[in-house]
């Protein structure tokens, strides 16, 4: 996916994905103050919040973006991060990691909202 242009990685990636990719451990992810604290003041509670919803970066300002992605340590210009990010969502166990997490309930919700906005912006057959 490296050769790919930075649109199409922004499209394959919406902040909700890279949310809910943002991992502490492998089995738990960062928490919204921990984004907040990655972010080295770039982002409040409340845009970690806002962007964890969003199922495209439309609207987003690049520094804005910038920070979220940096503080859940994903980088499209870096090819490593692309393979594991792309190896991930590939393998049979994706967002399983969800399901250990104390506030899945909450990430459950926020794919939800992409789910969603998927199967309307896809046209039907």
């Amino acid at each position: 996916m490296s050769s790919q242009s930075i649109w199409v990685k922004l499209d394959r990636y919406p902040p909700v994905i890279v949310r809910v990719l943002a991992k502490a451990s492998p089995e738990l992810l960062l928490t919204d103050e921990e984004l907040v604290q990655r972010a080295g003041g770039k982002l409040s509670l409340a845009d970690v919040k806002h962007l964890s919803y969003l199922p495209t970066w439309d609207h987003v300002p690049v520094a804005k973006m910038r920070a979220f992605c940096t503080a859940a340590g994903v980088d499209f210009a870096k090819p490593a991060v692309m393979r594991r990010l792309n190896r991930y969502l590939r393998s049979g166990s994706r967002f399983r990691h969800l399901q250990r997490d104390p506030k899945r309930e909450e990430y459950m919700r926020m794919l939800a909202v992409y789910i969603d906005h998927e199967s309307r912006s896809k046209p039907s057959r």
